[in-house]
C-alpha cells in the first residue's frame, strides 16, 4: 500500500516533502544551497549539477547518520568511522571514482561545520582536503 501511495502524491505532499528536505539540508536556507552549488561546480566540473547535488545530498544524510554514532570520534581508520557515508557515495558513484568519492567527502565534512556565517573553505583548500583524503578512498584505506 505504502508503494501505491507514494506513487500518488498530492502537490500539496510533494511540496511539503521538498520543503522538508530543504530545511534538513539546508538549515541555514537558499544562501546555503546556492553556496553548496558553487562550490560542486568548483571542485566537480564535470558533474552536471542536478547530479552532483543529489550525490552531495545522499552522501551529507549518510554523514549525520556517521556523526551520530559511537565510532564517530574513535581512533579508528575513516572508513570504519564513516561506514554509511563511504557506502552511500561508493554506491552512488559506482565504487569506481575515488577521486569524485574524495571531493564530494571534503564538502561534505566541511559543510557538517558551518554555521549560519556559511563559512566555506575555498576551492583549494577543498581540493587540498581531498589530495588528502584520496589515498584513505580506496579499498585498503585507512
Amino acid at each position: 500500500m505504502s508503494l501505491l501511495r507514494s506513487l500518488f502524491k498530492s502537490r500539496e505532499e510533494v511540496e511539503r516533502e521538498r520543503k522538508e528536505m530543504e530545511s534538513t539540508s539546508y538549515p541555514f536556507g537558499d544562501r546555503q544551497r546556492q553556496t553548496i552549488l558553487n562550490l560542486l561546480k568548483d571542485i566537480l566540473p564535470e558533474e552536471p549539477e542536478a547530479l552532483a547535488l543529489t550525490i552531495f545530498l545522499i552522501g551529507k544524510k549518510a554523514y549525520q547518520q556517521d556523526k551520530s554514532c559511537d565510532t564517530f570520534d574513535s581512533d579508528l581508520p575513516l572508513k570504519e568511522r564513516l561506514p554509511k557515508t563511504f557506502r552511500a557515495l561508493g554506491k552512488q558513484l559506482f565504487g569506481r571514482h575515488r577521486e569524485k568519492m574524495a571531493r564530494y567527502l571534503a564538502l561534505i565534512m566541511a559543510d557538517s561545520g558551518v554555521d549560519e556565517q556559511l563559512c566555506y573553505p575555498s576551492k583549494m583548500a577543498l581540493l587540498r582536503t581531498a589530495a588528502e583524503l584520496e589515498p584513505l578512498c580506496g579499498k585498503k584505506g585507512k
